[in-house]
């Protein structure tokens, strides 16, 4: 959990969750209650000013894929729409988002970060 103090009485809490979780329901059980926890969590704090979001990367091009083959990951970049893997920036700049004043009216929200895939 990463947790961002806008000012001393309004804090923001951060998750990571999987983004397989969204929507393999059937077979993801782990996910899907780690999504339901965001989602519950934001209701019992949003009165008390705090906002509860979650981003939910995809194939990220981390160390975390070293395992995968070139032939995997070749296979992984054509099931994903955009056709390739995502940056660490690029989720970074998601987190960024959900915990800037621009998102000050979202609570509850899991944003995925996976160039269309599993979608």
């Amino acid at each position: 959990i990463l947790l961002k103090l806008h000012h001393p009485i309004e804090p923001d809490i951060m998750l990571m969750v999987s983004t397989k979780g969204i929507w393999l329901t059937n077979k993801k059980y782990k996910q899907v209650e780690e999504n339901q926890f965001v989602k519950a969590l934001s209701k019992e704090l949003a009165l008390s000013g705090i906002r509860v979001n979650a981003v939910a990367p995809g194939a990220i091009q981390t160390a975390m894929m070293s395992d995968f083959t070139d032939e995997d990951i070749f296979e992984i970049k054509g099931d994903i729409p955009m056709g390739r893997l995502g940056i660490p920036e690029e989720v970074a700049n998601g987190v960024s988002f959900l915990v800037s004043d621009q998102s000050s009216y979202m609570t509850g929200q899991v944003l995925a970060i996976n160039g269309g895939w599993h979608v």
